[in-house]
């Protein structure tokens, strides 16, 4: 038989299954070694004293020993002290060697004096120490669950009542104690009194110190209660704040302003010179503020009562206050070289304006200055003449402005984009047709077409300028306005103005000078001879093509009507109305 092995024996050839003996268990009667024990960080104690003060509330005088504290530790008394006439409690210095929350009650306990209680009987102090750096310190103090630096005991007094007495002096107030109130203010159920060196109460004004206060006058009732926070009058009115000081100068009162002199008088009703400003007030001496109509439109500062000159933004609208405060008001007014317009009321105009028959531009809303030469005004550029009036339809220097005055920049040299007449005849723009001339030779119809005007566009302009003619009276050698006279080349002349087509030397000034005892070169004869026009067959003719005989040119509207200038007035009639005679019909519109 095998032998089994000994448990000490190697290892090797032992089967891995076989279970593992445990150790022996250790004897309990054994002696065993104790392992140590941690120990507790040592430090070395500190002392801590904790800060009392006492206070007692509603006018009354603390005296030595008036409270007395109890420091109770788990219910052990550590410490015992009362106060010192300074109102501070010396309690005996507290010493801690770990840290931690120290916790303690403070019992209170106040000498049996008339008038004089606790707030409270006791409070609760927790003392929080830590650990800084190694060393104790006292990093809190809270009384009754609240973080302060010292701990405040609160008592309350309530003086016992004294007694008022009347002798020929006057009144006199005698405390609980027997003495005599003098020359001291003294609060008697809830009422401030005065009393004199003598112990006479006051009655009526009294200088305290620098301050002027009001006491109400003799009377069984003892009427000498200190009056505050209202108005008093006494021959004038005075305003006395909460400490019954008598006021001078500004003071606002229910939010609105008033002034009170060197001696208290409240000032009222009308204008006031006060502290190098001007002020207006109401026969209630309340100051006006805002808007005040007095003659004139005033403005008075909301903030201040102060009244304001110069320009002012009021309400997002500028006004023009002159040096007497006076609002400035309907029209047009100069300041040094600048013109500005106000409306009636008051107000800053700006931006474009319509007035007396005139454009005027006053700048942006914060501006208002009426500006002269060129300026622009979004895209477009303006011009306005010295007078400030808007140019409108006519050339200024070699700029062309149209009917709403503005220049555009973008637009070609011509002044017409889109559809053109070839360039070997008469050429259309949006601009006016400039010709140097004077008397009644300088009358020119300014042009009604857009830059991008079709043919059509132009035709239609061209016919709607011969409408405003009829009835015209017809006068020899004029090319002048509706109403005031053209012959039969000049009404042409003046329609197609209408269209910017410069006629070159064929225009109103030339046509005056050479009649009527000149040689007539610029009638409707020449017009047919050398103007650019297309000549076509007579049964092409169409609307806004002219039809010459010899000495005399038509405009063709249509339906065989033309509209032409005879002796008498311009009027509509038949193609036939002067003759059949046709010289051709001509196209201005190709």
């Amino acid at each position: 038989m095998s032998q089994e092995p000994s448990p000490d024996s190697s290892a090797e050839g032992q089967d891995p299954d076989a279970p593992v003996k445990p150790s022996e268990p250790t004897n309990p009667d054994e002696e065993q070694e104790d392992p140590e024990e941690p120990q507790p960080p040592a430090y070395d104690p500190i002392s801590y004293e904790v800060p009392v003060s006492v206070t007692v509330n509603n006018g009354g005088t603390l005296q030595e020993a008036d409270v007395t504290a109890k420091l109770i530790d788990q219910g052990i008394c550590v410490g015992e002290a009362a106060n010192s006439t300074e109102g501070t409690i010396a309690l005996p210095a507290l010493t801690f060697d770990a840290p931690g929350t120290y916790s303690y009650k403070l019992e209170l306990t106040a000498k049996d004096r008339p008038g004089l209680s606790l707030a409270k009987p006791s409070l609760t102090l927790d003392v929080t120490v830590k650990d800084e750096d190694g060393a104790l310190q006292v990093v809190s103090l809270s009384c009754d669950g609240s973080p302060v630096s010292a701990v405040r005991i609160d008592c309350e007094w309530n003086e016992p009542a004294g007694t008022w007495s009347l002798d020929s002096q006057g009144w006199h107030y005698t405390t609980y104690d027997g003495t005599r109130v003098a020359n001291a203010t003294r609060v008697i159920d809830g009422r401030a009194y005065r009393f004199n060196a003598q112990g006479t109460m006051v009655t009526g004004w009294f200088l305290d110190g620098a301050v002027w206060r009001y006491y109400g006058g003799q009377g069984a009732a003892h009427d000498g209660a200190m009056r505050k926070h209202g108005w008093l009058w006494d021959g004038a009115w005075y305003w006395l704040d909460d400490n019954g000081a008598m006021a001078t100068g500004w003071h606002t009162v229910d939010g609105a302003h008033y002034y009170m002199d060197g001696s208290g008088h409240m000032l009222s009703s009308g204008w006031k010179w006060l502290g190098g400003s001007w002020y207006y007030l109401h026969g209630s001496g309340a100051a006006a503020t805002g808007w005040l109509l007095n003659g004139s439109w005033y403005y008075l500062d909301p903030a201040s009562a102060a009244m304001r000159t110069g320009w002012q933004k009021i309400d997002n609208a500028w006004y023009c206050l002159d040096g007497s405060g006076a609002m400035r008001a309907n029209g047009w007014m100069r300041l040094g070289n600048t013109w500005y317009y106000l409306y009636a009321s008051g107000a800053m105009a700006s931006g474009w304006q319509w007035v007396g028959g005139a454009w005027y531009y006053l700048g942006g809303p914060d501006d208002g200055a009426m500006k002269t030469g060129w300026f622009q005004d979004g895209d477009y550029w303006y011009y306005c003449d010295g007078s400030g009036a808007m140019a409108h339809n006519e050339w200024i220097g070699s700029w062309w402005v149209n009917g709403s005055g503005a220049w555009d920049p973008s637009l070609p040299a011509s002044g017409k984009t889109g559809w053109q007449n070839p360039s070997n005849y008469y050429q259309v723009s949006s601009y006016g047709v400039r010709f140097p001339g004077a008397g009644h030779g300088y009358y020119v119809t300014v042009p009604t077409i857009r830059a991008d005007a079709t043919r059509e566009q132009c035709i239609s302009a061209f016919l709607a300028r011969a409408r405003n003619y009829l009835g015209t009276p017809y006068r020899w050698n004029y090319s002048d306005a509706p109403g005031v006279g053209v012959d039969c080349i000049g009404l042409v002349y003046q329609c197609a103005y209408a269209t910017g087509m410069d006629l070159g030397e064929f225009n109103p000034y030339n046509h005056w000078i050479t009649g009527p005892h000149g040689w007539h070169s610029h009638d409707a004869n020449n017009f047919w001879s050398y103007g650019k026009i297309q000549k076509i067959a007579f049964e092409s003719r169409a609307p806004g093509d002219l039809i010459f005989w010899p000495g005399h040119v038509a405009i063709y509207i249509g339906n065989d009507q033309v509209i032409e200038a005879v002796p008498g007035r311009v009027r509509q009639a038949s193609i036939r109305a002067s003759g059949a005679n046709y010289l051709g019909v001509g196209r201005l519109y190709v």
